[in-house]
């Protein structure tokens, strides 16, 4: 058996994908399993993983039908092996020294998982331009896991490694209906930590494509409910596991966070709709105590207006106003829009 597994679902990346693999073949911890999940490419990855199965027998392929990334990464779960699991976009690439450094903290100090920070690489028009930093880490070295600790972390799977042992007996698993997995899975793992080690270094490199969703600047042309896809699956596990009452808190926070991001990152003409599929998705849901939740009660009774961050406009509003929201301030001045961030 290994001492980690990394699992990389691979999709249509093959000008990426020997970049990625050559990280991993060359990590100076040597004892590991790399598990590809070719999710039905269409393009030269297939091929590039076979060539790369016959040089290293540590590489163990799987071949599957298009399902998209969740249901790749619930496909290398279920063929993990080893004690500890990491997880690496196939468009991306890993510091040689990475697991070895997140292995011997895991170990040495008795953590339930490792995090540590990444860049974003800009690749446009096939050239590199300079890495900057991405997720910056807030911690360093053994920290005990509390609210505060969980939602201070950054939510995405691949700048740590876990316990394999704790996502199978806890049956965490991704969502196959969201693009943003990351922050379900991590708050579906995260309560069942004591405590993480964080590292104080970039391990991670994000490569940040012009097509893709980071890449392209956002246009906001149709209704946008990634985030309210995720609600169901995290409110129905910490009910079924008897953790809603004492991450009340956190929960409430984290649900109000996700009406708010598709709210905001939908068009004007189309917000109310979103706003309609969270009444419906709550009044879907048994809650329990979740019911006491003004957010929600007011959701659920369509009472729109009480939400604070809910912004209508009407047509001196659009000629000229400030309005403000928990994240931000949006400023509108002859049919322009301006938003500027809050500090945090």
């Amino acid at each position: 058996m290994a001492k980690l597994s990394i699992i990389i679902p691979v999709y249509n990346v093959e000008k990426y994908l020997r970049k990625c693999l050559e990280s991993l073949v060359n990590q100076t911890l040597k004892d590991i399993e790399i598990i590809c999940v070719n999710d039905g490419s269409t393009d030269s990855c297939p091929q590039i993983l076979a060539e790369y199965v016959q040089k290293d027998s540590r590489i163990k392929l799987i071949n599957k039908s298009n399902e998209g990334v969740a249901m790749a990464w619930n496909t290398g779960l279920e063929t993990v092996t080893s004690e500890y699991v990491g997880f690496v976009d196939a468009d991306d690439w890993i510091e040689l020294d990475t697991y070895e450094l997140a292995y011997n903290a895991i170990v040495n100090n008795d953590v339930d998982y490792v995090c540590y920070g990444a860049d974003i690489v800009l690749d446009y028009e096939t050239n590199i331009n300079a890495m900057k930093k991405y997720l910056k880490i807030k911690y360093k070295g053994v920290k005990k896991v509390d609210s505060c600790v969980i939602q201070e972390t950054p939510a995405t799977m691949w700048n740590k490694i876990y316990k394999t042992e704790i996502i199978k007996n806890k049956n965490i698993h991704f969502s196959s209906r969201s693009r943003n997995e990351d922050t379900a899975f991590w708050l579906m793992y995260s309560v069942w930590a004591k405590h993480g080690y964080y590292l104080d270094k970039s391990l991670y490199h994000y490569v940040q494509r012009k097509n893709s969703i980071m890449g392209t600047k956002y246009q906001k042309l149709h209704k946008s409910t990634e985030c309210l896809k995720l609600i169901p699956q995290l409110v129905n596990y910490y009910n079924e596991n008897n953790l809603t009452k004492k991450y009340y808190s956190m929960l409430q926070k984290q649900l109000k966070s996700f009406v708010y991001l598709d709210y905001f990152n939908t068009p004007l003409s189309m917000k109310n709709e979103v706003l309609q599929e969270a009444t419906e998705i709550f009044n879907n849901l048994n809650l329990g105590i979740l019911n006491k939740s003004r957010f929600i009660k007011a959701l659920k009774n369509k009472q729109y207006n009480k939400l604070n961050f809910v912004m209508e406009y009407g047509l001196p509003e659009k000629l000229l106003s400030v309005k403000k929201s928990p994240e931000c301030q949006v400023y509108r001045f002859l049919g322009l829009k301006f938003v500027r961030k809050r500090a945090k």
